[in-house]
Parts: C-alpha cells; sequence; structure tokens
C-alpha cells in the first residue's frame, strides 16, 4: 500500500471513485498461477452486485488497471472476465502501465536496446520471470539466449509466434535497425519443463484474436527507455487487429516505473506527466453524462472521494448519482484491508496490491543517489590527498635539491628533506676530499691552494644555509651519517642512481624463476645524468658494485602508478587478480661465495584504493646498514614492474660507505 498510496488517494480524489488495489501473494514464497487467482477472484468479489450496492459504485463505470507486473494480472483479468458469460456486470475499461506481457523473446528492440538501463535490466527481467513461474533459476541463460523458444521447439506452433513477431508488430520506428533472434536449434525440453511459458494468463500477449476482442476499452503507456516497451507496443497492435479502441500513450523520455515519482521527494517530470495524463485518460473514459430534462444541463461526476453515493439537486427533480470504480494492479504485494469498525471503506481506504517493484525501484533511485554523492565526495577527498602525497614523496626524493632554497628548509618532524640535504652535505665533503686528491697528484700547489679556497667557500656556505635544527635530527635518527668532527673519516664510495624513462621496457627485466628471486629486476637506472651520481661505485645492468669491503647504508624507494581499471574490457581474469596483490619491493645483494642473491630488505605497500578505481598511487621506501664485501653486487626488485614510475624524482636507488 505504502508504494501506491499516494497515487490512489490522487486517482480516488481526482476521479471521485472507489479505488480498490488488490495485494495479492508474492513470489518466490507463492508462484503462478496463485498471484493471478487472488488478482481474479478479488475483481470477481468487487464486481458483485452486494459489493457495488454497498459502496454505491456505478457497474458502468467499472474499470481494471495495473503496472508492470501488475499490468500482467490486469490484462489477463480482463480477458478472463470479458470471456465469461455469467458475470452481469464487467469491466468497461482496461488501463495498462508498461505491461509485461510475455517471456518467449528476450530479443525484442526494446530488450536489446534498454538491456542495461536502470531500474528493469534484461538479465533481472528472466530472473523474474522464472521466480513467478516458479522455474530453476538455472534456465536464466537458456531464456537470455533465447534458447527456450528456438525453431526446434514442438509445443511453439507457428500460430503462437505470430503473436509476438515485432518484425511485422511494431512500427518502423521502434524496430529500428535491430535484427530479430531466432535460434534454429535451442535447448529442448524447456517448454516441457516450464509449461507456463505458452499459459495465457502468464502471457496475455499470447491470447487468441477472439479473447483479444470481446475485452474493454484499453489504454496502454509505454516508455522509451523500458524493456517491456514493445511487450506493451505489440499489445496494442494485436488489439486494435481485435477490434478494440486503443489509446497508445508512449513516452520517448520515459522509463520503467516512472510514474511512481510523480510525487516529491523523487519527483520527476515525466512521472507527472505519465501520471496527468492516465488520470485524464480514465476521467475521460469514466466520466458519464445526465441531462437535466428542465434546462438540458449535462454533468460529470465531480464530488469528494468517499466510500458513498453521491447526489446532484436540480430544480424539483433529483437524480442519484453513483460513483465510478477502478480496480487497481500494482506490479506485486501482500493482501490488506483498510476499514473501520463498521466495515466501511474510509476515504482513499481500499484493498491494496503495492508491490515490491516500486520498492525496488526507490530503492534503487535512491542507492544510485547516494553512491554518487559518496563517490564525487570520495574523489575530491583523495584526489586532494594525491597532491599532497606527490607532492610530499617528490621532496623525500633529490628532487629537493634542484631549485631549493636551503635557508627556508625546517626539520619539522617527518619532513623528508633532511635525507636529501644531508646527502648533499656528504657529497660537499667527498668532492672536497677528491679534488684535494687530485691536487696533490698533480703537483699543482697554485691551483691547489685556489681550489682550497672554492671548496673550503662552497662547504662553510652550506654549513651556514643548513639549519642547526636539520642536523638535529639527522643526529638523531642516523646519527652514523653525521660528521660532527671535520677531522674524523669521510664516506670515500657513495652511489645515487634514478629512475630513467626507457621505451619498450615495461614489464622490467624478469629474473629466472630458477634463481628463486622474487619479483622482477629493475635494470634501467640512470647513474651519470640529471640527479644521479656514481662516486668509485660503477653501476652494471641496474646493480651496484660494492668496490671495498665496509659497512654501507643501502636505500631504495620506488613509485607504483595504477592508470587503469581492474575491471577494463580486456583484461583477463589472471591479470586483474595479479594486479589487485600489494605491491612488493625487494632489495638483494649477489655474492661470490653463494650462489642465490641473498634478500637484504622487503617492504610492501598496498592501495587505499578501491579495486575498480581508475587510478592509485603507492610509494615503497626502505634502508638500511650493511656489511658489504668487495665485489657485491646490490640491485632492486619489484612486483608488478609495469606500474613502477620511474621518474628521477620518485624511484631511486643508492649506497653510501658508512665505515
Amino acid at each position: 500500500m505504502r508504494s501506491y498510496d499516494l497515487l490512489c488517494r490522487k486517482m480516488a480524489e481526482d476521479l471521485d471513485s472507489v479505488v480498490v488495489s488488490v495485494d495479492y501473494r508474492l513470489a518466490p514464497e507463492a508462484v503462478f498461477p496463485d498471484q493471478y487467482h487472488d488478482a481474479l477472484a478479488a475483481s470477481r468479489a468487487f464486481l458483485s452486485a452486494p459489493v457495488l450496492e454497498r459502496y454505491g459504485i456505478d457497474p458502468e463505470r467499472a474499470c481494471v488497471s495495473g503496472d508492470s507486473a501488475g499490468g500482467n494480472l490486469a490484462a489477463a483479468v480482463a480477458q478472463e472476465l470479458s470471456s465469461d458469460d455469467s458475470l452481469t456486470v464487467k469491466f468497461k475499461v482496461q488501463a495498462l502501465i508498461y505491461p509485461v506481457l510475455q517471456a518467449l523473446d528476450f530479443y525484442t528492440p526494446s530488450y536489446q536496446q534498454n538491456r542495461a538501463v536502470p531500474i528493469l535490466y534484461r538479465p533481472v527481467m528472466a530472473r523474474f520471470w522464472l521466480q513467478y513461474l516458479g522455474a530453476d533459476a538455472s534456465l536464466e541463460p537458456v531464456l537470455l539466449a533465447n534458447n527456450h523458444s528456438s525453431l526446434d521447439q514442438p509445443a511453439i506452433s507457428a500460430g503462437t509466434r505470430s503473436k509476438l513477431d515485432w518484425t511485422a508488430l511494431l512500427p518502423a520506428e521502434r524496430r529500428k535497425s535491430f535484427r530479430p533472434v531466432l535460434r534454429e536449434a535451442g535447448s529442448q525440453g524447456v517448454t516441457g519443463e516450464v509449461p507456463q511459458l505458452l499459459d495465457v494468463r502468464a502471457a496475455p500477449l499470447l491470447a487468441e484474436r477472439g479473447t483479444l476482442g470481446r475485452t474493454p476499452k484499453a489504454y496502454v503507456m509505454t516508455c522509451e527507455f523500458d524493456v517491456l516497451r514493445d511487450d506493451g507496443l505489440m499489445y496494442v497492435r494485436r488489439l486494435r487487429d481485435a477490434g478494440v479502441t486503443v489509446t497508445s500513450d508512449h513516452y520517448e523520455d520515459g522509463f520503467h516505473g516512472c510514474m511512481v515519482f510523480a510525487f516529491l521527494p523523487m519527483m520527476s517530470s515525466v512521472g507527472q506527466r505519465s501520471m496527468d495524463n492516465y488520470i485524464r485518460w480514465l476521467d475521460q473514459n469514466l466520466c458519464k453524462k445526465f441531462e437535466n430534462l428542465k434546462n438540458s444541463n449535462k454533468f460529470c461526476v465531480s464530488s469528494p472521494a468517499s466510500s458513498s453515493s453521491s447526489s446532484w439537486l436540480q430544480g424539483t427533480g433529483r437524480v442519484e448519482v453513483k460513483e465510478a470504480a477502478l480496480c487497481h494492479c500494482s506490479c506485486s504485494g501482500s493482501l490488506e484491508t483498510g476499514r473501520d469498525d463498521a466495515g466501511r471503506v474510509p476515504d482513499g481506504g481500499s484493498v491494496v496490491m503495492t508491490g515490491s517493484g516500486p520498492k525496488l525501484g526507490v530503492l534503487l533511485l535512491l542507492a544510485v543517489l547516494l553512491q554518487t554523492v559518496v563517490v564525487t565526495i570520495t574523489v575530491l577527498h583523495f584526489t586532494t590527498a594525491l597532491n599532497s602525497m606527490k607532492e610530499t614523496f617528490a621532496r623525500s626524493s633529490v628532487s629537493c635539491l634542484t631549485g631549493a632554497d636551503l635557508q627556508s628548509i625546517t626539520a619539522v618532524r617527518g619532513d623528508p628533506c633532511w635525507q636529501v640535504t644531508q646527502q648533499l652535505h656528504l657529497l660537499i665533503e667527498k668532492a672536497n676530499k677528491a679534488t684535494d686528491k687530485a691536487a696533490l697528484l698533480s703537483g699543482f700547489k697554485v691551483l691547489g691552494g685556489v681550489k682550497d679556497k672554492v671548496t673550503k667557500s662552497l662547504s662553510q656556505r652550506y654549513q651556514k644555509q643548513i639549519s642547526t635544527a636539520v642536523r638535529d635530527e639527522v643526529s638523531r635518527v642516523l646519527p652514523s651519517l653525521v660528521m660532527v668532527d671535520r677531522a674524523s673519516p669521510r664516506p670515500k664510495v657513495a652511489a645515487h642512481v634514478t629512475g630513467s624513462f626507457v621505451p619498450k621496457l615495461e614489464g622490467g627485466a624478469p629474473v629466472s624463476a630458477g634463481r628463486r628471486i622474487q619479483g622482477q629486476k629493475i635494470s634501467w637506472w640512470e647513474g651519470q645524468k640529471g640527479l644521479a651520481f656514481l662516486q668509485d661505485v660503477q653501476l652494471v645492468d641496474g646493480e651496484l658494485v660494492v668496490p671495498q669491503p665496509g659497512l654501507y647504508y643501502v636505500y631504495a624507494q620506488t613509485y607504483f602508478r595504477h592508470t587503469h581499471s581492474l575491471e577494463e574490457e580486456g583484461e583477463d581474469g589472471e591479470e586483474a587478480e595479479d594486479r589487485g596483490r600489494p605491491l612488493l619491493q625487494y632489495v638483494y645483494k649477489k655474492v661470490s661465495s653463494y650462489p642465490v642473491p641473498i634478500l637484504l630488505m622487503k617492504t610492501s605497500r598496498t592501495s587505499c584504493w578501491s579495486r575498480g578505481s581508475q587510478f592509485s598511487l603507492h610509494s615503497a621506501h626502505q634502508g638500511g646498514l650493511f656489511p658489504l664485501s668487495s665485489g657485491d653486487r646490490l640491485f632492486v626488485t619489484v612486483t608488478n614492474a609495469s606500474a613502477v614510475d620511474m621518474d628521477e624524482k620518485s624511484s631511486f636507488f643508492g649506497a653510501f660507505l658508512i665505515s
């Protein structure tokens, strides 16, 4: 009742009618023909003389109506009662709102055009049919492939096929360029296993022409963006061919269930227009005119909706006016009655056939709106976070050196630039030492003196510019790297290699699986250009060759970026699974005395983004002190090497001799 309460109340008020909305049993607890029997029994009781008399209903103004699955029931009930000669009162009009009328062809143009259009998807419609008919859910692929209506099905005659031949029943503007899908051979025995597919009580479109010709005047509403559009349009054509007067009301901007969205807070333009036109048609076709003999006035019932008869007085004459009645079938529901203690139906009360269809539609729309809001907020939030992370991680690389004002650097806790400035300090010390050595070997005393002044000035300037707070932070975290005494031994061996964009190396250089090494080795490091340098260290095939034994500080950082969705079309399951795994970074060393590389460090980072996100950012950073021997080789491997961003400001690898 709740889903249709506002609509039923408006119909009762605008039409001055008694609205009875029958709430039939629902699938899957109840299956066909239980729903049909409920609707038929309610209609028979409604048209009985005692009920008509009790509620003051004009028997000449009775209508049956329904939407979606309710439209199916309304059409089936109208066919049955119009052929029942034992009834003295029958429905005078039928109004069908985007009805579902057949389950033999899931490749009509509307099914093909709107297969993925909310709120009623093509696979969902096949699933609903199987639940309604009480059939095995595993038959869903059979229905969706039209294998249940193939030409080799003996139960489907040529006459039956002609009743849903949309190439002949639909106008050209609806057929468009779509082609029918008719299988030569399909799944044998489906119609025998589910004979309800051919039952006209479940599929009113398959009724004989004679049966259709006895049905009352009809109103059929269809929507362009609805898989059931062609069911309704084919029924319009078959009713007209049978001699029935039909009003076809088609909405180019309509969708399945749109009439439910005619009220706040989910009001839509097409919902309002469809409801207004529907009620207007009912008013025009249920309105009864009365003529006063004295002044020939005509009268159409228009009084407050109530369950009692109304009267019209003119002069000395008195004409009793009885109300119209509308038996409404919605898409599904449960049986309820709205009566007071005296057994009367109050204003707007009725036996209600509400259902899960409109409820599901409202819930789906609310879910879509909520998801849209959440996604928008999430994208805005993570875009800001991404920019912040990008800036932070870029500063942690050697990019801090390029164009940076060292006087502005402050030792905020967690600021990664202190690492870079300390590396610069050590590099200046090394340059100083190397220049001294070069001058001594050359024997040029004068040049050596100039050199001393230049390097001393450069070192002093740097020492003045770098803040004391930064040096304190370095001392706290890595005291072994801080040169407290300028006379103490300084590092002579150092290397800092950076990422390099090398074409046609997207997958990395894979390491032999027989070596039992995790991931893929990154071999395209840059050691001479840009921010990279090598000091008494060789870079061979992506490996740093240690020149002398000692205690080394080894570090590595790599950026990982995903620029495509995991569900991208064409990506097979194995690749999608691989992209969803955590990203791992390993640092290995090769030694001459052992055949297998030794793992020094391992780190992993997983994404904070969902599996379906279209981009993501990861950074894996690690560092540590290790004793190394002369000839040892250091290299980095990663999983998912194709996702590594080899920008020199983002990914780097290095080692420094400490002692």
